[in-house]
């Protein structure tokens, strides 16, 4: 009985160190994956922000038309500030239709 604990507890350790050896190789591989996703990600972002005007920024988009906002009350000129904010001067001109018309 004694033996057959002993090998058992040695299975256990061979198992055990097997598996270990496993998950290191496995997280190294997908580590090695990731990282080449990761730096493909950091170069579009970096070439994206590179070609960006600063006239682009939604921030400043959104202060040009807060801006006209406050100064002009035409329905043309404010529909024109909602358009520069592009994709969300859709719903802001459908709320302004809306609205005024």
């Amino acid at each position: 009985r004694w033996r057959a604990h002993r090998e058992h507890r040695r299975f256990q350790a061979l198992r055990k160190s097997a598996l270990t050896i496993s998950r290191v190789v496995r997280g190294h591989l997908a580590r090695k994956r990731s990282s080449k996703h990761v730096k493909a990600i950091q170069q579009r972002l970096q070439h994206a922000t590179d070609t960006l005007h600063d006239d682009m920024r939604l921030g400043n988009r959104t202060r040009a038309a807060l801006e006209i906002l406050h100064r002009d009350r035409h329905l043309s000129v404010v529909m024109k500030a909602c358009a520069a904010l592009g994709e969300y001067g859709g719903a802001a001109l459908s709320a302004l239709r809306a609205h005024f018309l």
